[in-house]
């Protein structure tokens, strides 16, 4: 496909789907609460598929990745507007033969949606399957794809008025049984996709790895994100803060993707997974240090009849003094595993430092130091000068 194609089709697409969001919006502000619950974070999250979508289709209209994304995260902003009219529409007149059909089409595609993804997987970053043999693999998603929408078509045609979605069918039926079979065919493509990812890592070069890498990263936010939301579910009653921030995980996925397949600062990925992990750690250290310094300062000052808010006051100092030399240290140790190009540099900086001691002869320094240039930042070009005031030059 032409440049100029590619560019005029991804748009088309991408403000048919903004369009169609909006309008759910306008239409869903009638019933805020039901449609927020339902929609708000998820339209967020795929409009951040369907943006990077377009980036990379746009620029790498070759690459099937960016059209797979375009169309994971548009389908779903399209849907939502089926969705949001034919609730009000069955709300409305719970009769409309509208709004039951609109209610069948908005649920058929989601399994065939979530097989999109795993395609995405699968394919990432080349376009092209791991090896020859994943080909079949990519072949039966496809298929399963193709059937499971197939079969919702017939399953959920029964109940179309009462938005009742495919999840939900009863499996002691026959259609019911098809669709749980299905379902489980696309749980098995979305193992199967994180299962190619590793075997593309195993078997490719420096610079794959490092676009692999940024998607490990993101998987790593989407943990945390899930998280924040079981802990928001077992709490019960938590401010919706919690759930937005969720979005920070799901929503980075695929500007890891972007990034991994535009190759934009693509080797940031060690500095930025290495500080991640080290103020992850750093933040529990010293979670765990005020707790334990305000209940051993509370008792210790109990006897004296201090009040709570010195040993709090203490307890903050306390945690304040451990900040510095535990990053330092938390740094250091990470650095060993995730950014080890900059802690292999800090080594040879240090054994440059150490060899320049004892060395008097100009020529020796000269060569020590761009044998450490050269191991360190790898420059194209190289010119040493040093200034001999005997000479006069």
């Amino acid at each position: 496909m032409r440049t100029r194609t590619a560019q005029w089709t991804a748009s088309a697409a991408l403000a048919s789907a903004v369009g169609c969001a909006s309008a759910a919006l306008v239409l869903g502000v009638r019933h805020v609460d039901v449609f927020f619950q339902d929609w708000g974070v998820l339209l967020v999250v795929f409009l951040a598929f369907a943006a990077v979508g377009w980036v990379v289709a746009t620029r790498r209209p070759g690459n099937p990745v960016g059209w797979l994304l375009l169309l994971f995260g548009c389908l779903p902003l399209a849907l939502s507007l089926v969705q949001t009219y034919a609730e009000l529409e069955l709300a409305r007149r719970p009769e409309s033969p509208l709004g039951a059909v609109l209610a069948w089409l908005g649920e058929l595609p989601w399994l065939g949606i979530w097989s999109v993804f795993a395609l995405v997987l699968m394919l990432f970053p080349t376009g092209r399957p791991a090896s020859p043999a994943w080909r079949w693999v990519v072949r039966a998603v496809v298929a399963n794809a193709v059937a499971s929408t197939l079969v919702a078509a017939v399953a959920v045609w029964p109940v179309r008025a009462d938005l009742v979605g495919p999840e939900r069918l009863d499996p002691s039926g026959l259609w019911g049984g098809f669709m749980v079979l299905l379902s489980a065919g696309v749980a098995a493509s979305m193992v199967a996709g994180a299962a190619s990812l590793v075997v593309r890592y195993r078997a490719s070069g420096e610079e794959q790895r490092a676009q692999l890498k940024w998607i490990a990263y993101a998987g790593l936010l989407v943990i945390g994100s899930v998280a924040i939301v079981v802990v928001r579910n077992v709490a019960g009653e938590v401010p919706a803060i919690f759930e937005w921030a969720s979005l920070v995980g799901l929503a980075g996925v695929p500007v890891a993707m972007g990034v991994a397949i535009l190759r934009y600062r693509l080797y940031d990925i060690d500095r930025l997974a290495s500080r991640t992990v080290t103020y992850a750690l750093l933040s529990g250290l010293l979670a765990v240090a005020y707790v334990a310094a305000a209940m051993l300062f509370g008792r210790l000052l109990a006897p004296l009849g201090a009040g709570g808010d010195v040993a709090v006051a203490a307890a903050t100092l306390s945690a304040a003094a451990l900040f510095s030399p535990a990053r330092r240290r938390i740094q250091a140790a990470v650095d060993r595993h995730f950014n080890r190009a900059r802690y292999d540099a800090e080594r040879e900086v240090e054994r440059f430092r150490y060899r320049l001691r004892d060395e008097v002869d100009l020529d020796e320094i000269a060569a020590a130091l761009q044998d450490a240039a050269w191991r360190t930042v790898q420059p194209a070009v190289l010119v040493c000068w040093l200034r001999d005031p005997e000479a006069g030059r």
